[in-house]
């Protein structure tokens, strides 16, 4: 009986630990905020099942025909596109995704190499971090 006993309440100490901890967790609570922040510049783009080449940017760029996006830290930001800005806002999600809305429309965009890719309606754009910003 005396065995039974101690046997049950080190099943319930555990249980009350597993559930404190649990409890406590509350998600992650990782800020990814700085994984995103700062100034972003056209690295490539693929619209209609066509991609543009590096090549293709510097032309464009070589007319001033730039497409820049900022996100900053209060989840605000813009893109510009050939001199037309569009507000932005934005939440990480994770540290390689993060819902960005532009104009009323959302997408989720991810994170890799240095590179943020946002895709929509089988189109997608790729921004790199602008020099200033690099190595954030």
């Amino acid at each position: 009986m005396k065995r039974t006993t101690k046997i049950a309440i080190a099943i319930a100490a555990v249980f009350a630990l597993c559930l404190g901890l649990v409890g406590c967790g509350g998600g992650d609570g990782a800020d990814y905020t700085k994984n995103f922040t700062g100034d972003w510049k056209l690295s490539g783009m693929t619209e209609n099942g066509e991609a543009m080449s590096e090549d293709d940017i510097a032309f464009m760029e070589s007319f001033g025909m730039t497409v820049t996006l900022t996100l900053n830290e209060d989840g605000t930001g813009s893109l510009v596109m050939f001199d037309e800005a569009m507000d932005v806002s934005w939440e990480p999600k994770s540290a390689t995704e993060l819902d960005v809305t532009i104009d009323g429309d959302t997408t989720t965009g991810k994170l890799a190499d240095d590179t943020i890719t946002l895709e929509a309606g089988g189109d997608a754009m790729s921004f790199a971090r602008a020099e200033a910003d690099a190595g954030k």
